[in-house]
């Protein structure tokens, strides 16, 4: 199986201005949990490496506090293991 990662860079109209630098900055992200994905560590290694790298990112707004959201989900799956979390 190939290893797969997905990233958003949160929720929210991107300026046309801002847009070229959004993506890239989702694309980065997505590269780092990949090169974790690859090196043969963890699905966990590699999502908390994309997690970091979007909210180090000032343009986006991943990890900041959305005033109509009081609680969120997150579901993983581990496919090695099929543990989920």
């Amino acid at each position: 199986m190939k290893p797969v990662i997905m990233v958003h860079g949160g929720a929210y109209a991107i300026p046309d201005a801002f847009a070229d630098e959004c993506m890239a900055a989702v694309k980065t992200a997505a590269l780092e949990g990949f090169k974790v994905l690859v090196s043969g560590r963890s699905a966990v290694d590699a999502v908390e490496s994309s997690v970091r790298s979007l909210e180090d990112n000032p343009i986006l707004n991943a990890g900041k506090t959305f005033s109509y959201i009081r609680c969120c989900d997150l579901c993983g799956v581990n496919g090695g293991s099929n543990r989920r979390s």
